[in-house]
Protein backbone atom coordinates (compact mmCIF):
# COMPACT_ATOMS: atom_id res chain seq x y z
CA UNK A 1 0.00 0.00 0.00
CA UNK A 2 1.72 3.17 -1.22
CA UNK A 3 2.41 5.74 1.86
CA UNK A 4 -1.25 7.76 2.54
CA UNK A 5 -2.99 6.02 -0.19
CA UNK A 6 -5.56 3.57 1.72
CA UNK A 7 -8.42 1.52 0.23
CA UNK A 8 -11.64 2.64 1.08
CA UNK A 9 -13.52 -0.78 0.91
CA UNK A 10 -11.90 -2.21 4.05
CA UNK A 11 -12.50 -2.17 7.32
CA UNK A 12 -11.45 0.84 9.23
CA UNK A 13 -11.23 1.63 13.03
CA UNK A 14 -11.40 4.80 14.40
CA UNK A 15 -10.74 6.03 18.18
CA UNK A 16 -12.63 8.40 19.81
CA UNK A 17 -11.59 10.85 22.26
CA UNK A 18 -9.13 13.11 19.66
CA UNK A 19 -9.28 11.44 16.51
CA UNK A 20 -13.30 11.52 16.16
CA UNK A 21 -13.22 14.63 18.37
CA UNK A 22 -10.73 17.47 19.51
CA UNK A 23 -10.08 15.74 22.39
CA UNK A 24 -8.56 16.96 24.91
CA UNK A 25 -9.75 20.17 24.37
CA UNK A 26 -13.26 20.11 24.73
CA UNK A 27 -12.57 18.12 27.93
CA UNK A 28 -9.90 20.99 29.25
CA UNK A 29 -12.87 23.47 28.46
CA UNK A 30 -15.25 21.41 30.47
CA UNK A 31 -12.03 21.75 33.65
CA UNK A 32 -11.75 25.31 33.30
CA UNK A 33 -15.70 25.64 33.65
CA UNK A 34 -15.78 23.85 36.63
CA UNK A 35 -12.81 24.95 38.38
CA UNK A 36 -11.74 28.17 36.67
CA UNK A 37 -8.62 26.87 35.67
CA UNK A 38 -6.86 26.65 32.50
CA UNK A 39 -4.19 23.95 31.37
CA UNK A 40 -2.81 23.82 28.00
CA UNK A 41 -2.97 19.77 28.54
CA UNK A 42 -4.31 16.88 30.29
CA UNK A 43 -0.59 16.49 31.96
CA UNK A 44 -0.65 20.08 33.15
CA UNK A 45 -4.31 19.24 34.28
CA UNK A 46 -3.16 16.27 36.08
CA UNK A 47 -1.02 17.69 37.86
CA UNK A 48 -2.55 21.30 38.68
CA UNK A 49 -4.87 19.79 40.09
CA UNK A 50 -4.04 17.00 42.08
CA UNK A 51 -6.29 14.37 43.70
CA UNK A 52 -9.52 16.18 42.10
CA UNK A 53 -8.66 15.37 38.40
CA UNK A 54 -10.16 11.80 39.06
CA UNK A 55 -13.27 13.38 40.83
CA UNK A 56 -13.86 15.87 37.79
CA UNK A 57 -13.37 13.04 35.20
CA UNK A 58 -15.83 10.92 37.02
CA UNK A 59 -18.31 13.80 36.75
CA UNK A 60 -17.58 14.83 33.34
CA UNK A 61 -18.06 11.29 31.97
CA UNK A 62 -21.81 11.04 34.09
CA UNK A 63 -22.36 14.33 32.33
CA UNK A 64 -24.36 15.55 29.13
CA UNK A 65 -21.20 17.87 28.27
CA UNK A 66 -19.44 14.21 27.54
CA UNK A 67 -22.44 13.72 25.30
CA UNK A 68 -22.55 17.19 23.47
CA UNK A 69 -19.01 17.97 21.50
CA UNK A 70 -19.28 17.81 17.77
CA UNK A 71 -17.46 14.89 16.32
CA UNK A 72 -14.86 16.46 13.54
CA UNK A 73 -16.69 17.03 10.33
CA UNK A 74 -13.26 15.75 8.67
CA UNK A 75 -13.75 12.10 10.07
CA UNK A 76 -17.13 12.02 9.58
CA UNK A 77 -16.41 13.10 5.74
CA UNK A 78 -14.01 9.96 5.66
CA UNK A 79 -16.19 7.89 7.40
CA UNK A 80 -19.07 8.26 4.67
CA UNK A 81 -16.28 7.62 2.03
CA UNK A 82 -15.82 4.74 3.56
CA UNK A 83 -19.32 3.37 4.08
CA UNK A 84 -20.32 4.74 0.70
CA UNK A 85 -17.45 2.40 -1.14
CA UNK A 86 -19.28 -0.79 1.14
CA UNK A 87 -16.41 -0.61 3.82
CA UNK A 88 -16.94 -1.10 7.21
CA UNK A 89 -16.46 1.13 10.65
CA UNK A 90 -15.14 -0.22 13.62
CA UNK A 91 -15.37 2.68 16.65
CA UNK A 92 -13.02 1.86 19.14
CA UNK A 93 -12.12 3.52 22.56
CA UNK A 94 -10.89 3.53 26.12
CA UNK A 95 -14.29 4.67 27.17
CA UNK A 96 -14.65 2.76 30.93
CA UNK A 97 -18.06 1.18 29.39
CA UNK A 98 -17.48 -1.42 31.84
CA UNK A 99 -17.75 0.53 34.80
CA UNK A 100 -20.35 3.08 33.66
CA UNK A 101 -23.42 1.03 32.59
CA UNK A 102 -25.44 3.31 30.07
CA UNK A 103 -21.93 4.97 28.87
CA UNK A 104 -21.90 2.80 25.68
CA UNK A 105 -24.99 2.88 24.71
CA UNK A 106 -25.25 6.61 25.11
CA UNK A 107 -21.71 6.60 22.77
CA UNK A 108 -23.93 4.99 20.39
CA UNK A 109 -26.46 7.49 20.50
CA UNK A 110 -24.45 10.48 20.58
CA UNK A 111 -21.89 8.73 17.10
CA UNK A 112 -25.95 8.37 15.91
CA UNK A 113 -27.06 12.28 16.66
CA UNK A 114 -23.86 13.33 15.33
CA UNK A 115 -24.43 11.27 11.81
CA UNK A 116 -21.51 8.95 12.03
CA UNK A 117 -22.95 5.48 10.78
CA UNK A 118 -20.71 2.49 11.69
CA UNK A 119 -20.91 -0.98 11.77
CA UNK A 120 -19.26 -1.77 16.14
CA UNK A 121 -19.05 0.32 18.82
CA UNK A 122 -16.15 -1.90 20.92
CA UNK A 123 -13.91 -1.06 23.56
CA UNK A 124 -10.10 -0.87 22.75
CA UNK A 125 -9.51 -4.09 25.02
CA UNK A 126 -11.41 -6.46 21.99
CA UNK A 127 -9.95 -4.32 19.31
CA UNK A 128 -6.94 -7.08 18.67
CA UNK A 129 -9.76 -9.46 18.34
CA UNK A 130 -11.20 -7.40 15.20
CA UNK A 131 -9.89 -8.18 11.27
CA UNK A 132 -9.18 -4.66 10.17
CA UNK A 133 -7.28 -3.21 8.10
CA UNK A 134 -6.50 0.56 8.93
CA UNK A 135 -6.71 1.64 12.41
CA UNK A 136 -6.65 5.65 13.02
CA UNK A 137 -6.02 6.92 16.87
CA UNK A 138 -3.89 9.99 17.94
CA UNK A 139 -2.13 7.91 20.90
CA UNK A 140 1.13 6.80 20.47
CA UNK A 141 0.65 3.85 23.19
CA UNK A 142 -2.64 2.56 21.36
CA UNK A 143 -0.57 2.71 18.13
CA UNK A 144 2.63 1.05 19.82
CA UNK A 145 0.57 -2.11 21.69
CA UNK A 146 -1.77 -2.22 18.38
CA UNK A 147 1.17 -2.70 16.14
CA UNK A 148 2.55 -5.59 17.89
CA UNK A 149 -0.58 -7.76 17.51
CA UNK A 150 -1.81 -7.03 14.07
CA UNK A 151 -0.89 -6.85 10.44
CA UNK A 152 -2.38 -3.69 9.68
CA UNK A 153 -1.76 0.03 8.98
CA UNK A 154 -1.52 2.55 11.77
CA UNK A 155 -2.27 5.95 11.13
CA UNK A 156 -1.21 8.17 13.85
CA UNK A 157 -2.63 11.90 14.18
CA UNK A 158 0.38 14.17 15.57
CA UNK A 159 -1.43 17.42 15.74
CA UNK A 160 -1.03 17.73 19.35
CA UNK A 161 2.50 15.52 19.55
CA UNK A 162 6.22 16.33 19.81
CA UNK A 163 8.58 13.87 18.09
CA UNK A 164 10.26 12.68 20.77
CA UNK A 165 6.81 10.96 21.27
CA UNK A 166 7.82 9.17 18.45
CA UNK A 167 10.60 7.65 19.17
CA UNK A 168 9.62 4.96 20.86
CA UNK A 169 7.83 3.44 18.60
CA UNK A 170 8.97 0.04 16.51
CA UNK A 171 8.48 -1.13 13.15
CA UNK A 172 7.26 2.03 12.04
CA UNK A 173 7.15 0.79 8.24
CA UNK A 174 3.31 0.67 8.71
CA UNK A 175 2.99 3.78 10.58
CA UNK A 176 1.69 6.51 8.66
CA UNK A 177 1.78 9.88 10.23
CA UNK A 178 -0.39 12.38 9.42
CA UNK A 179 -1.24 15.84 11.12
CA UNK A 180 -4.89 15.63 10.58
CA UNK A 181 -7.58 13.10 9.00
CA UNK A 182 -8.07 15.70 6.36
CA UNK A 183 -4.63 14.51 5.34
CA UNK A 184 -5.74 10.65 4.64
CA UNK A 185 -5.59 9.90 0.48
CA UNK A 186 -7.95 6.95 0.12
CA UNK A 187 -9.59 5.55 -2.19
Amino acid sequence: MPQGNFPLKAVWSFDIDGTLTNYPREWLDYVKTHTGRHFDSVDDAKQGLGENYATLKYQYRLSNDKYSIVVRDDAKGLIEKIRAAQGKVIISTRRPFHLFPTMQERTAQWLAENEVRFDKLISKSVLPEEDFAIHIDDEVTEIEKLNGMKKAHFILLTKQKKPEEFASLKNKDNIHFKVGIDEIHAA
